[in-house]
């Protein structure tokens, strides 16, 4: 048990859960879109992913100082490795958008002239989930739209960017909830901070519930897949069940492997 324990605290930990849930994304999103599914665009960002947030670790170490643990840096090499494995399968179009976006996605953790002193939009209650959802939901988008290069129905755009955006906008908060004294004690402000625990959890609950009914609404017109419906209600229960005396690997494990299921899409 002690030895599942640490393989799902190093998945957590390291992100590699988070990685394997955007590809969820980029399968289920594929789905939606009506293109074919790519296995290397599929592999390409669960590795970014990865590497994104394992970056993100070491440029904040404020609450966790000190090095890398060992394993999540093995986790980070390897992440790197399989990125630069599968980029030369991708179409052109596809890793320059990859290559340009990696930089991109780590604005929200670097230090920028928006305040003095410096602060990062990430030390921005709202700013973090927004721009969270807003970069993961453009790349699980585009992408599969850039390595199909073929025409796609707008509606069908529309029906991915408004399920994805609004299931990481409500992940990205729910995420906040597992760190409500450890934020405030390092300064940190989320909209869990800010609001309390009870009230974002409450907020989140109500937003879960019209999610789950909206993919069900989807599902049965045929614009989404079963697995969105199967995240939307699994991160529900997620939110309504996990309090603070869980494990942070626990909160990771159910409100990031809520989305797994979309893999299955």
């Amino acid at each position: 048990m002690s030895g599942t324990i640490r393989l799902l605290t190093l998945s957590v930990e390291s992100r590699l859960i988070v990685g394997a849930a955007a590809a969820g994304l980029v399968v289920a999103v594929s789905r939606v879109l009506g293109v074919p599914v790519s296995p290397p665009l599929t592999m390409a960002v669960m590795a970014a992913t990865t590497l994104i947030y394992i970056l993100d670790r070491g440029i904040d170490r404020r609450s966790t100082p000190g090095p890398l643990p060992r394993a999540i840096l093995v986790v980070g090499v390897a992440a790197g490795g399989s990125l630069l494995g599968v980029l030369p399968l991708l179409a052109g179009e596809t890793r320059l958008a990859i290559l340009l976006g990696l930089p991109l996605c780590l604005l929200y953790a670097v230090p920028l002239p928006i305040s003095r002193p410096w602060s990062r939009p990430k030390d921005h209650p709202v700013g973090k989930a927004l721009m969270v959802a807003t970069l993961v939901t453009g790349a699980t988008v585009l992408l599969p739209l850039l390595e199909a290069g073929s025409p796609v129905p707008l509606p069908s755009i529309i029906a991915a960017l408004s399920w994805v955006f609004s299931i990481l906008l409500v992940n990205a908060v729910a995420c906040d909830l597992r760190d409500v004294e450890a934020d405030r004690r390092i300064g940190q402000r989320t909209i869990a901070t800010e609001l309390g625990g009870p009230t974002t959890r409450a907020l989140l609950a109500l937003a879960a519930v019209a999610l789950g009914a909206a993919s069900l609404l989807g599902a049965l017109l045929g614009l989404l897949p079963r697995g969105c419906l199967v995240a939307a209600l699994l991160l529900t229960g997620a939110i309504v069940g996990l309090g603070p005396e869980r494990p942070r690997w626990a909160w990771g494990l159910c409100l990031d492997g809520a989305l797994l299921p979309l893999l299955l899409s």
